[in-house]
C-alpha cells in the first residue's frame, strides 16, 4: 500500500506519514552496529600507528644503549687526557678542535673528545 492510498484510506493521514518515516528498533540496531564498526575499525589505525612509533622508540634506544656500550670504555678511561696531550705536543692542535676550543672555551682534551 503506497502512501498516497494510506492517506486516501486513513481518516489521520498525517499519523500515517509519520509512524512510516519513524525509525523502529531494529534501525537503530543496525546504525548501532555500523557505528561500532567504523569505531573500531579507527581505534585498530590508531593501535597501529601507536605500535609503529612504540618499535621505532625501542629501537632508537637499542642503538643508543649499543653505542653507548662501545665507547664507554673508551670515554671512561682516565688515561685519555694524558694520550691526548702526547697527540698535541706531536701533531698540534687540529683545526676542528682549535675551532671548538675558541666557540665554546673547551680544553684541548675536551674538543678533542667532542670532535671525535
Amino acid at each position: 500500500m503506497c502512501c498516497v492510498d494510506r492517506l486516501n484510506s486513513q481518516p489521520n493521514a498525517d499519523v500515517a506519514v509519520i509512524e512510516d518515516h519513524a525509525l523502529k528498533l531494529k534501525d537503530w540496531t543496525h546504525i548501532a552496529e555500523i557505528t561500532a564498526s567504523v569505531a573500531v575499525i579507527i581505534s585498530l589505525l590508531f593501535l597501529t600507528h601507536q605500535v609503529g612509533e612504540n618499535t621505532s622508540a625501542v629501537e632508537r634506544r637499542i642503538l643508543l644503549d649499543r653505542s653507548s656500550a662501545l665507547t664507554y670504555p673508551f670515554l671512561s678511561d682516565g688515561r685519555i687526557p694524558e694520550i691526548l696531550a702526547k697527540i698535541k705536543a706531536i701533531d698540534g692542535v687540529d683545526p676542528l678542535e682549535q675551532s671548538l676550543m675558541d666557540r665554546y672555551l673547551l680544553t684541548y682534551e675536551e674538543a678533542s673528545i667532542w670532535g671525535r
